[in-house]
């Protein structure tokens, strides 16, 4: 008997073989996830420190422009 690359057992390893070359692909896939996973929280946290940062100095800038007006009237 022959080598026969269309047998049943012929397609199934090379489907198991693809599989295989696959599951490595998705572990690849998954730490590339979770390492940029922490960098986005990171930004994000950063980000909402900012917005804090940025209204609070547009409290303080909207309090001293009204204390000025106030004093010239």
């Amino acid at each position: 008997m022959s080598y026969d690359p269309l047998s049943v057992n012929a397609q199934l390893s090379s489907i198991l073989t693809r599989m295989d070359a696959q599951d490595k692909m998705l572990e690849q896939v998954l730490q590339q996830c979770i390492k940029t996973n922490g960098r986005v929280t990171m930004l994000e946290s950063f980000k909402n420190e900012l917005k804090g940062k940025v209204a609070i100095l547009a409290a303080v800038i909207s309090a001293i422009t009204a204390w000025i007006i106030k004093r010239n009237v």
